[in-house]
């Protein structure tokens, strides 16, 4: 892995259900085979619903909460907005999370929450290195992608 500025925050009510490690070692690990030869890093948020539908709505003009949310460091949509960079550290952004959303979706998707969270993750990762499902060859070729990511991470995460 290498050894890029990927900054976690996790509510406080959500630290004892996700590890602040596993997680930065999620993105790390995105990084790497997604962008190999990149040196910015990436934040990350996990929270809750009514933070994401506020974000969603004051972002997206969309009223209604969502899943992931991604934030490009370097935005021409939004250049009100100041993320916070460390003067010695590249972000490509920040990637925000509704707790909520990846439980129930777990569920829905008949998979163990950790492995709903960690799509959610790498899904937005991918989104602030460029990646898009906006028509269905790229839909085809993200989706390849994160099961790539999330197949291999949880490979090498296995005790």
């Amino acid at each position: 892995m290498d050894n890029r500025a990927i900054d976690v925050q996790i509510l406080p009510e959500y630290c004892d259900s996700v590890n602040e490690t596993w997680v930065q070692n999620l993105v790390s690990n995105t990084l790497f085979l997604a962008n190999p030869n990149g040196g910015s890093g990436v934040n990350v948020l996990i929270t809750n619903s009514d933070t994401l539908h506020k974000l969603n709505l004051r972002f997206r003009g969309l009223n209604e909460s969502t899943d992931v949310l991604s934030f490009a460091q370097e935005s021409d949509d939004h250049p009100d907005i100041q993320f916070p960079v460390f003067p010695s550290e590249e972000s490509l952004g920040d990637v925000v999370i509704s707790f909520q959303h990846a439980k129930s979706q777990a569920n829905t998707h008949n998979v163990t929450f950790e492995r709903e969270i960690a799509l959610l993750i790498v899904h937005g990762v991918l989104h602030l290195l460029g990646h898009d499902h906006a028509e269905p060859t790229e839909t085809k070729a993200m989706q390849h992608l994160e099961s790539l990511i999330l197949d291999d991470f949880f490979a090498s995460t296995k005790s």
